[in-house]
């Protein structure tokens, strides 16, 4: 098995073992692109692209969210409200 060091490494462990994974690496790349002015969003086609080959599944059997209780809701991190809604309208 995969030596699991970080976020895609981490789902990838976990998508040898379990039918369906929660796509974090792609969570934090889409909110950290979304927060940081110089964000880029050939990051986020990075992140996606990297998974689909790691991913035992690929990205199929991916749950995509855009916020849990396990993490600070966009609204809370920043306070610029067009982020916000464009940050929704993107990944919804």
């Amino acid at each position: 098995m995969t030596r699991c060091l970080n976020a895609t490494a981490v789902v990838n462990c976990a998508s040898e073992v379990l039918d369906a994974i929660l796509d974090y690496p792609a969570y934090f790349q889409l909110k950290n692109t979304f927060l940081n002015t110089e964000g880029r969003f050939s990051a986020v086609a990075s992140v996606l692209i990297n998974s689909q080959q790691k991913y035992k599944n690929g990205l199929f059997r991916t749950g995509s969210f855009v916020e849990n209780h396990d993490q600070p809701r966009l609204a809370s991190v920043t306070k610029d409200s067009a982020v916000g809604c464009s940050y929704y309208f993107a990944v919804s």
